[in-house]
């Protein structure tokens, strides 16, 4: 595992909108890309910027909630079988993966020891972690993930 740069970042509040599907650490590998697979045709569907979120929010220790989303003008309305999520805004350890392949790296790294290796900042599981895929990414590309953070 590459040792990756962690700094911390302030991330603004943002309304996302998009599908949801409620996984597990051993199957997220399967149910993320297909979550992808069937909301990435009706991104069209919603007005607004095109970068697309992967957010997570941890039901306990193995499973949680995902969402592909996209940011959403509140004017808009709601497409059938979409949701709404609001990110918060706040500090997150921000570390950028090099590619899809190194998601899953990045995670364990960051929330396996840069906690202990810094003294303001914890993690606040109860919040969502974010994925940032920018316009026009594609699996090869990076992409920057924020993690929430709250005082120690």
């Amino acid at each position: 595992m590459s040792n990756y740069h962690v700094t911390v970042a302030d991330y603004p509040s943002k309304q996302l909108v998009g599908m949801k599907v409620r996984t597990s650490m051993k199957n997220s590998h399967q149910d993320c890309p297909a979550l992808w697979q069937h909301f990435g045709p009706r991104i069209g569907e919603l007005l607004g910027n095109r970068e697309s979120y992967g957010v997570s929010v941890m039901i306990n220790e193995e499973e949680f909630y995902y969402w592909a989303v996209v940011e959403w003008e509140p004017l808009s309305p709601l497409p059938e079988g979409m949701e709404r999520i609001d990110i918060p805004a706040g500090k997150y350890a921000k570390c950028t993966a090099p590619s899809l392949n190194e998601l899953a790296d990045v995670y364990m790294y960051v929330y396996g020891g840069w906690p202990e290796s810094q003294d303001e900042y914890t993690f606040d599981e109860k919040k969502a972690c974010i994925e940032l895929y920018r316009t026009g990414w594609q699996p090869e590309d990076a992409l920057d993930v924020y993690m929430p953070l709250k005082a120690k």
